[in-house]
């Protein structure tokens, strides 16, 4: 693919748990497509606990991979009490005395000003983490040449600095502002680089137990951003090591995210929270539009600078949606294919009974083992080296037939017996190893033979064991036969013949002539004797052989076995894969639509004739070898092989599928994911007036895998591209798989979100007992919702009544006139609201116009001013207020008045807090 991948330097911090989690599924998303995390990125988890480290998070290890060590930093803090109370002035200006101060080695207990002490504590190590990480990828910048083969680096300066993680508990909630403020004092006045916030409601928690404080947590953590980007004051921050001067607002863009999003779709399990998290965070940080464009961040960022407040408060929230357009899977057809090649082609097939035992006779036959109708096996056994049946006679050619024939013939029994008995052992012996060995290699060769073709696995079990009955049937009856020669051997006698010998040696007549036909007799017994012990020979050694055989026929039956439990094992395991393939879940799967797409006539045939074929290529070796084998291997073997066969079908890419469909289902497919990329918050427009509404904001940026060549900017194709409050822009993410659509909406305040009550309810809750901010002195903070009568238009009003060096609205009697840029000079550039101060404030609230101008004019007077000598000035203004409400006024006037000096009040304690 061609590299048209553009990245800024980007740093990426994730923040307990939330930002632990969300880390490691994004890290697995940059690997999946480029090998490794591209250098110029860099992540760092910041946590309380040792599962930072990875050490005990073995899920997350296994399925989504891990975080290096130089990746993670753990903040632990074994007695923090000896770093508050007096020990140390810059964290006692901010610790709440009233929280607990136990060891923070297992996690901050949801306690946020407890997660921000162990920051503190660790201060100087943390912000050198920072450093490097910046540094990492600032030099990356300088050697952008080196990596030209594998990325593009944008021409823009700047470095992209994301933190994710969540408001609802200590770790997260507690350090995301001072890492921050960190990141920017790192970083400088660099205008072109981002802060980018991705913040954790606490919906997903609330169904846990123990977790009261995630509510009021998530509120003020909310208030602290709110003041923070609303206020012109500077704050400065001491961290021991180092005074932070915090000017800026903490971030440019704050994504917030729900469990619900705003179709009321519910996420239930975390880790699908951080995984739709991680896609989004991944197209962002993809985003970049041209090695010198802007990116996603630039765009929202620009868009929400030149909002104006509403009701007072800051429209600068948004949230995103992710969803993806799926390719078609096809792992239920490829697992249902895996499973019948397993049951059909390999385990099972029916064979004939009849046609077993024909094969069992002819193989018989073949290696000369039938001894029922034949003697095969004994007459090879006993067959001498030449030719002919092994005879072994005593020779008398060496006797005198005298009176001592009787002692010479026993003595030549005797030699002849040991010679004859040497001589049957060793040529039968031989010819047993002889027809042993070839035998055992005609039966393997046969295993061989059967087990590596269609059904081979029941056609040899059922083959070797009917041959092996066979086999014992033959061996019973050679012990028998072996057995009745055995007796009659022993029943032999030569009594009568020694008699006979010594008798004829006692003849007074023809004594020669007695004594030689008496040897000769002798002579007959011991050659029967000898053909007995022949016979009885071959008789136990094909009783022997047959056992050999029947040995060799129970090793490839056990054989059978194994591979026979391997394979239905395999079978189990492809069953189990194919119900996961087609009852999927997860609240991924929500947010996924599937392309529509028939593989029809391109699905592939999976035989189990191609399947021996492959298999001998691919291993250079028999199927037997799966008796060896663990069944994980025997279901690694046939997947390999029933993927090869699916490779035309999942070597297809989204763009492949969509070109064989026309522009109009193209357009259908692309607006059912727009219907899932839901911004995942819930809002409810009627809090926001009508003439605000304007400000809501919708951006489409899809995740493709050639931002170039995709179909999708193919004119036919373009024009039924669901889009928002801009052209949408494409991002290459290098997954040929999917298209992601990441739609992100602005222009939101906090007092619209459908949870914001409940919240504000337990954060004032008045058994509370621990605050719920990480800095005691900002529990004053204005709170999030609006009273009735507040608002921007209000605050400026009061306030630009107020005398020199605001004086921006005055009274000439009973009419109230501003002074303007649009106002003529001949009126000293006045202009004239109403008659009447209720009249007046409704004409000056109505001009969006006039109160930005009041704004910009109030924020410059106090800048002049300096933030003490201005909120002297507006206290005093107060004061004088409500001296004059003593007196009698008019309801309506008083009710306004009232209003104005609570919004004096709110405005000047903002500004003490901070400054």
């Amino acid at each position: 693919m061609k590299n048209n991948v553009v990245f800024r330097p980007t740093v990426v911090l994730g923040l307990g748990g939330t930002g632990y989690k969300t880390l490691l599924k994004l890290k697995k998303r940059f690997v999946d497509a480029y090998g490794s995390v591209p250098p110029i990125i860099r992540f760092l988890s910041i946590d309380t606990t040792e599962n930072a480290e990875g050490s005990s998070r073995g899920e997350e290890i296994s399925t989504d991979g891990h975080l290096d060590h130089n990746e993670t930093y753990v903040l632990q803090v074994g007695n923090p009490a000896n770093l508050v109370n007096g020990t140390n002035p810059h964290i006692d200006e901010w610790w709440p005395p009233e929280i607990p101060t136990q060891a923070i080695i297992a996690g901050a207990g949801q306690v946020r000003a407890r997660g921000r002490l162990a920051l503190f504590a660790k201060a100087s190590e943390v912000y050198g983490r920072i450093r490097r990480a910046v540094d990492d990828v600032r030099n990356i910048r300088n050697q952008k040449q080196m990596y030209a083969d594998e990325f593009q680096v944008s021409e823009r300066s700047g470095v992209e600095v994301h933190i994710v993680g969540s408001l609802a508990g200590g770790t997260g909630s507690g350090t995301f502002l001072d890492m921050a403020f960190m990141a920017r004092d790192v970083i400088g006045s660099d205008e072109q680089s981002n802060f980018t916030a991705v913040l954790l409601l606490p919906g997903i928690f609330t169904r846990m137990n123990g977790v009261a404080l995630v509510k009021p947590n998530a509120y003020g953590a909310l208030k602290e951003i709110e003041q923070l980007s609303t206020s012109r004051a500077t704050l400065t921050v001491d961290y021991g090591f180092r005074r932070v001067d915090v000017t800026r607002p903490p971030f440019d863009v704050v994504y917030l995210i729900d469990s619900v999003n705003e179709q009321g779709r519910v996420v239930t399990e975390q880790s699908d929270l951080h995984a739709l998290i991680a896609d989004g965070m991944y197209v962002q940080i993809g985003s970049q539009l041209g090695t010198d464009a802007a990116n996603a961040v630039d765009n929202i960022k620009t868009q929400i600078a030149t909002q104006p407040r509403v009701k007072g408060r800051s429209p600068q929230y948004c949230s995103f949606g992710v969803a993806a357009l799926t390719m078609p899977s096809f792992d239920a057809q490829l697992y249902e294919d895996a499973k019948r090649l397993v049951n059909d082609d390999l385990l099972d097939g029916a064979v004939a009974d009849s046609e077993i035992e024909e094969e069992v006779q002819r193989f018989i036959d073949t290696t000369h083992l039938r001894e029922d109708d034949a003697d095969q096996v004994i007459e090879v056994l006993s067959q001498r080296e030449g030719g002919g049946q092994l005879r072994v006679p005593m020779p008398l050619t060496q006797l005198t037939f005298d009176a001592k024939a009787l002692g010479a013939i026993k003595n030549l029994h005797t030699v002849h017996r040991s010679k004859a008995e040497r001589q049957i052992a060793q040529v039968i012996g031989a010819n047993f190893e002889v027809l042993r060995d070839r035998s055992s290699s005609a039966i393997s060769a046969l295993w061989e033979s059967m087990v590596n073709r269609n059904n081979g696995f029941t056609r040899a079990s059922r083959f070797f064991e009917k041959l092996q009955a066979k086999l014992e049937w033959y061996r019973n009856m050679m012990d028998g036969e072996a057995k009745e020669e055995r007796t009659r051997l022993k029943a032999i006698s030569f009594k009568s013949a020694e008699d006979q010998i010594t008798e004829a040696a006692g003849a007074f007549m023809r004594r020669e002539a007695k004594v030689k036909t008496a040897c000769e007799v002798y002579g007959g017994l011991v050659d029967r004797e000898t053909e007995l012990t022949i016979r009885v020979a071959r008789l136990e050694k094909a009783a022997e052989l047959y056992s050999t055989l029947h040995a060799h026929t129970q090793s490839i039956l056990d054989s059978c076995y194994r591979i026979r439990e391997n394979l239905n094992a395999a079978r189990k395991q492809f069953e189990q894969q194919y119900l996961e393939a087609t009852n999927p879940r997860g609240a991924a799967r929500l947010f996924e639509q599937t392309v529509a797409f028939d593989p029809g006539e391109h699905r592939p045939r999976v035989t189990g004739e191609d399947f021996v074929k492959w298999y001998a290529d691919q291993h250079r070796a028999s199927l037997s070898q799966w008796a060896g084998l663990r069944a994980a291997e025997v279901h690694a073997d046939i997947q390999q092989f029933v993927e090869k066969c699916y490779e035309p079908l999942t070597s297809l890419t989204m763009d492949d599928i969509l070109r064989r469909s026309s522009p109009d289902v193209v357009s259908q497919q692309l607006k059912r994911l727009d219907n899932l990329a839901v911004p995942l918050w819930r809002y409810d427009v009627g809090r926001i007036p009508v003439v605000n509404q304007t400000l809501i904001n919708e951006f489409y940026h899809y995740g493709v895998a050639d931002a170039d060549t995709t179909l999708l900017k193919e004119s036919r194709y373009e024009a039924g591209l669901p889009k928002g409050s801009a052209k949408p822009s494409m991002v290459s993410t290098r997954d040929t798989k999917r298209i992601l659509l990441f739609k992100v909406k602005t222009g939101l305040p906090l007092f619209a979100l459908a949870e914001m009550e409940d919240m504000e309810r337990a954060y004032t809750d008045p058994n509370k007992i621990i605050s719920n901010h990480v800095d005691r002195r900002w529990q004053e903070l204005p709170n999030l919702i609006p009273r009735s009568g507040d608002g921007e238009a209000l605050r400026w009003f009061a306030l630009a009544q107020a005398p020199e060096p605001f004086a921006i609205i005055r009274r000439d009697g009973a009419w109230y006139s501003m002074k303007s840029k649009n106002g003529r000079r001949t009126e000293n550039n006045m202009v004239r609201l109403a008659q009447g101060r209720v009249p007046a404030f409704t004409a000056f609230e109505k001009s969006r116009d006039l109160v930005q101008e009041a704004e910009e004019a109030i924020d410059a007077a106090v800048t002049r001013e300096g933030a003490v000598r201005a909120a002297q000035i507006l206290r005093d203004y107060a004061e004088s207020l409500s001296k004059q409400m003593a007196n009698a006024v008019e309801p309506q006037v008083k009710d306004q008045v009232e209003n104005e000096i609570v919004a004096i009040e709110d405005y000047v304690r903002r500004m003490e807090t901070l400054a």
